[in-house]
Order: C-alpha cells, then structure tokens, then sequence
C-alpha cells in the first residue's frame, strides 16, 4: 500500500488518499478514499510501500511531527519510502522581509509562513529549511535522499524524499529519540523551561498512543 496522507483535492492514482472529511473544511472539497484524522490511523509494522504528505506536515507542532514520523518508519517496508513537501522557510522568510520587495509579495510571503488560516487546522505549527528538514528526517531513521526546490506565484517550498534505514528505530528508542530532538528548542534550563519540556515529552507520548503504540 501506498499512502498520500491529506490529500485535499488532488487524489493520486495508485495511492490510498486519506483527508479530514468534508465538513472539516471551508474551501477544499476532499477526493479523499478515506475519510479520517491522519494523525489516529494505524498500519501494521512494514505493511507500507510508501508515505507522501504535501503541504500537510506543517500543520503538525513540533512534538507531534516527530513522533508521527518516528511511528510512519515503523510502517514502511525496509527501503520504504517518505515524502514531505512543506514551504522553504528561509526563502520564504527572505521574501518577506527584503528590502526590495513589494507588500503583495511580502504578504504572500507571510501567508506561506504562517497558514492559509481558513479551517481550525490551516494555521501552520513550524517551519523547515531543507537543512532542519533533512535533520529530522535522519534522527527518525530515515535516509535523506532527493530534495526538490519550487516557486510559484511567490511562495517557496521543499519536496523531500527519504528512504526508510534499513534496520529503523525500535520502539523502545521512539522516546529518546523524539525528546532528544525536542531539547534544541528549549531556551534554557530553567525551570519554566523545564515544565514546558515536560509538556512537550507529554505531547510525544500521547501521539504515540493515538498512533497504537504503548509504551
């Protein structure tokens, strides 16, 4: 099975297209071949072929993103394949503050960053570079491979596609693994911070859940 996870509009042949239903949206009319929150389906271990996702991960906050990523490798076959395209955070953020450009542009530009903001899950949660993109992908067992670069009508985007690791990420490393890379947010070590890192941790353990992995 192929999966293309918030397909929208667009339904891809030869994949099984998942999207919130109809009255989830305000704008979008679903070709959706099941109807459901992408973030509580559940696939047994190695059953997947492939994972795409295009303009969807940016919806998902950090602690979800992580963990749904570190659930999806345990899906996908052994040289299984994902691919996420999401809006080029620094070029988008260079088209909204340079200096030369003009206030359509920038706007545009900040409307690419932030969300469309029409439906309660159009905002955006995060930002990516091809770099931060690249990143994630390989701390949850993933091997970057071809990254793709595209501009339209003033927004920027990464497409990039991984190749499931060979031997993965065992579920009894999932934790470390998601609150490892949720640390580098953290501002300091004090103990605001600490509480908020405990919220996140929280945030990545509940995901796990939803997605049929217990502890």
């Amino acid at each position: 099975m192929r999966l293309h996870l918030g397909c929208g509009e667009r339904r891809l042949a030869g994949y099984h297209n998942v999207d919130f239903a109809a009255d989830n949206h305000t704008v979008l009319n679903p070709a959706a071949d099941e109807f459901a929150d992408i973030t509580a389906l559940q696939y047994p271990a190695g059953s997947i072929e492939e994972i795409r996702l295009h303009h969807v991960f940016e919806h998902f906050v950090r602690a979800d993103a992580v963990a749904l990523l570190l659930v999806w490798q345990s899906w996908l076959q052994p040289g299984g394949i994902v691919r996420i395209e999401v809006p080029d955070f620094a070029a988008s953020a260079r088209a909204a503050l340079g200096f030369m450009t003009g206030r359509r542009r920038q706007a545009v530009a900040i409307r690419h960053i932030f969300g469309s903001q029409e439906a309660g899950w159009a905002d955006h949660k995060t930002g990516y570079t091809a770099a931060t993109l690249r990143d994630l992908l390989s701390r949850c067992g993933f091997v970057p491979g071809t990254l793709r670069k595209a501009a339209w009508r003033g927004t920027y985007n990464i497409d990039l596609t991984a190749t499931r690791s060979t031997a993965g990420i065992p579920r009894d490393r999932w934790e470390a693994v998601a609150f490892d890379y949720l640390s580098q947010f953290l501002v300091d070590t004090g103990e605001s911070e600490s509480r908020m890192f405990a919220v996140w941790q929280k945030h990545v353990v509940a995901q796990f859940h939803k997605s049929g992995y217990e502890r």
